[in-house]
């Protein structure tokens, strides 16, 4: 029998099990110098890195490489829009299970910290990164909200097309958090000095890049 026939009467759902499936492991790397700037400031310069190779795409490694692509949703039936009936004319769902994908990230850390000094204590940390993959735009509707592209396995030549920046990656990030002890009621007496002595100012601030911006109409 075929194992995909041209007219089925059921749904097929194959499970391909990669004979040379490797197992995954992970690579971490990192470099740290510090400076005591003075008795209450401590600056840090580090670069952090990691670098996964056979594991698994996204969060595991049973996903469907003939699933349909959001692209043409609309106009396109969901047939029309699956990788391998464009190419081939098939329409069942397919499972492909390997480790076949991989990443690495790089990034320069930056952290500054102040420690109590007057009534005031600050952290700050920056971080400059990159993070590739080949892998993380099939769960990316799911992560990141951003188009979701259908991922072809590369024992038929697809990974190894798609690194590019994870659909993840954030460039900058830039987080900084203080803490001021107010300097009320030191100097009073009785009341006053209960009702205004003790009291703290926080604050927390967090940037980072966006995501990709695809623009269309």
């Amino acid at each position: 029998a075929e194992l995909y026939p041209t007219n089925p009467i059921f749904n097929v759902v194959s499970v391909p099990q990669d004979r040379k499936r490797h197992n995954g492991y992970m690579q971490n790397f990192n470099l740290q110098l510090s400076k005591e700037l003075s008795n209450f400031d401590v600056l840090e310069v580090g670069w952090v890195g990691t670098k996964g190779t056979h594991v698994f795409a996204g969060t595991g490694g049973d996903y469907d490489p003939n699933q349909a692509d959001v692209n043409g949703f609309g106009t396109l039936t969901t047939n029309q829009r699956k990788p391998f009936f464009q190419k081939f004319g098939w329409s069942q769902n397919l499972r492909y299970y390997g480790s076949d994908a991989g990443n690495n990230y790089h990034s320069m850390q930056v952290k500054f910290d102040k420690r109590f000094a007057k009534g005031l204590n600050v952290m700050s940390h920056y971080t400059w990164s990159k993070n590739i993959d080949n892998s993380s735009e099939i769960f990316g509707v799911g992560n990141v909200g951003l188009p979701q592209q259908s991922a072809i396995p590369s024992i038929y030549g697809g990974l190894r097309n798609e690194r590019a920046l994870s659909h993840f990656d954030r460039a900058h990030r830039f987080v900084a958090t203080f803490l001021y002890e107010l300097p009320f009621g030191k100097h009073q007496n009785g009341f006053l000095k209960h009702a205004l002595e003790g009291w703290q100012l926080t604050g927390l601030w967090s940037f980072e890049s966006g995501v990709p911006l695809t623009v269309s109409n």
